[in-house]
């Protein structure tokens, strides 16, 4: 068979294994009148990409694809076609992060075309994507430019990821989309990792939902299972502390019935107390009163015994009078050397009588006076 050209396209389809390398019995039949299922890849275009040249064209089938050659003759380019033809990341591919890396050497631009089938009686989806390099006037660095187109419309890359993320194709899962160089990372995952990746690869979100829900479901269980140990080891331990602060509360209470019982006693002796002191103070009024009564009279009697003095005093005065004008006499009897010594003498006598009297009513007077002033004492201590 002849080599093609760059400029003339290359078909590859899954029925063209060569025959005569295997026997009749063995050989692969044709996938004709199989439907592809929804967001299968059922046609690839691809022009100046890595390995290959010119445009290739690749046909899978609707089944199980292999892929099968020598290093080198563009298995891993075919991946990163579908790759970065459906917006996936460059990172995913463990190669170059730069898309100029994946444009044919020699060649300035690169375009791939990927049909992914909507599905029985739904209408298939054709995304492109042009990659052309640039380099900037006066300088050797280069760039790059992206474009897409959908069914022929130019689009957005959000729109490409939105349409393949509609179809459930996951790049970012290894389960569903594995490179070579991705394989060390995929022996890596653990049993649970792998299920739920298989489960986002597999239909739609649905599995994977429900799984979720029932891990986060399982885990509130044991959340709320090791919740309620606690509150049941808590409730054991406040249950013991409760049988053991019930003494404690028993003695409690009855010494609040002890203590508010002396409280009442206390109360009543208090009582007891203000009747006493009641009863007291209305017999030392009675007794004040007695006393006022007494001292009123006794006060009545001072005055009535002072009355005798009062006279005797005036009358003493009198004779004192009558004593300097008998002095007077007498010096002027003297002075006139009369005999009338019998007569002085008389009044000399009379005076000292009335002096003695007098004085045994003062000493009468006090006496009664010593005795007032204790009766005024003593209602004064009563009063107190």
């Amino acid at each position: 068979m002849a080599r093609p050209r760059d400029d003339e396209p290359v078909e590859l389809s899954d029925s063209d294994e060569d025959a005569s390398r295997q026997p009749a019995a063995k050989r692969a039949k044709p996938s004709e009148g199989k439907q592809f299922p929804k967001g299968t890849v059922k046609k690839i275009r691809v022009h100046d990409f890595m390995t290959y040249a010119g445009t290739v064209i690749i046909n899978p089938g609707p089944a199980l694809n292999l892929v099968l050659g020598p290093n080198g003759t563009g298995k891993s380019s075919l991946v990163c076609a579908m790759c970065i033809g459906l917006g996936g990341s460059t990172k995913l591919l463990g190669r170059a992060d730069n898309l100029l890396e994946y444009i044919r050497r020699g060649k300035s631009e690169t375009w791939t075309e990927i049909t992914l089938s909507g599905g029985p009686g739904a209408r298939d989806q054709v995304l492109r994507r042009h990659i052309k390099a640039e380099t900037a006037p006066g300088t050797q660095q280069r760039s790059f430019q992206s474009t897409w187109k959908l069914n022929g419309n130019d689009v957005r890359l959000k729109d490409i990821k939105d349409l393949v993320q509609s179809y459930n194709i996951q790049f970012e899962n290894l389960c569903q989309f594995l490179p070579q160089d991705k394989v060390s990372e995929f022996a890596r995952m653990n049993p649970q990792q792998l299920l739920e990746e298989t489960e986002k690869a597999i239909g739609d979100a649905e599995l994977y939902r429900l799984h979720a829900d029932l891990i986060a479901k399982r885990k509130q269980y044991n959340e709320d299972k090791q919740s309620r140990d606690n509150s049941d080891k808590q409730m054991h331990r406040l249950k013991a502390e409760h049988e053991k602060q019930k003494l404690e509360y028993e003695r409690f209470e009855a010494r609040e019935v002890l203590r508010k019982r002396i409280e009442l006693l206390h109360q009543q002796r208090l009582c007891l107390q203000l009747h006493e002191a009641q009863a007291a103070y209305s017999v030392a009024k009675r007794a004040v009163a007695d006393a006022n009564d007494v001292l009123q009279r006794r006060q009545g009697e001072l005055k009535e015994d002072t009355r005798p003095i009062e006279k005797l005093e005036k009358l003493l005065e009198k004779l004192k009078a009558d004593k300097h004008v008998a002095r007077q006499q007498l010096d002027a009897a003297r002075r006139a050397l009369s005999g009338n010594s019998s007569d002085i003498e008389a009044t000399r006598t009379s005076v000292d009588d009335v002096i003695a009297e007098r004085a045994a009513l003062r000493d009468q007077s006090q006496a009664r006076a010593n005795r007032i002033q204790g009766l005024a004492a003593a209602v004064a201590q009563l009063e107190a």
